[in-house]
């Protein structure tokens, strides 16, 4: 599983020339992480959407607005999360060689890691907006609440 959420993120990301960070998001299970709240972190939250009646969306006759606000804050919930995974995994590695690298201002790993941790947060958010309409797809179908959401 892991090898498949490095491959989801590198096809755009990956740089030959800073590979000790993409080394460390693999190894330190970054990716395995990111990958994990890009599915999971959706699906409970569309669980809550189509069967909690209690909550301000349990209204039925909610229209297909109130869904596009739920898939934006999934999507903004799991940039954060993306984004604490990614600079933990980078910023708190153990390894020795990234240390050095990144202590070193003339190799640029540490502005590169800067932009890879936002970059990839908002490449899993992205992810999310796909992972959050294919469950709402695959969830509206047993709910008595939403069925007619989003169409």
């Amino acid at each position: 599983m892991k090898d498949f959420f490095a491959m989801i993120y590198e096809w755009l990301l990956y740089d030959q020339q800073y590979n000790l960070l993409f080394r460390e998001l693999y190894q330190g299970n970054g990716y395995l992480f990111c990958g994990l709240s890009l599915l999971f972190i959706p699906l409970l939250l569309f669980i809550l959407f189509y069967w909690d009646s209690k909550t301000p969306w349990g209204n039925p006759y909610r229209k297909k607005f109130g869904w596009v606000v739920w898939l934006v804050v999934v999507a903004a919930i799991v940039v954060g999360v993306s984004y604490a995974i990614t600079y933990s995994a980078l910023f708190n590695a153990n390894n020795p060689a990234l240390i050095q690298a990144m202590n070193n201002p003339s190799t640029g790993y540490t502005d590169f890691a800067k932009k890879l941790v936002v970059v990839l947060a908002f490449l899993n958010g992205a992810y999310s907006l796909v992972i959050g309409f294919l469950w709402s797809l695959l969830l509206k179908q047993k709910s008595v609440l939403h069925i007619h959401i989003p169409f």
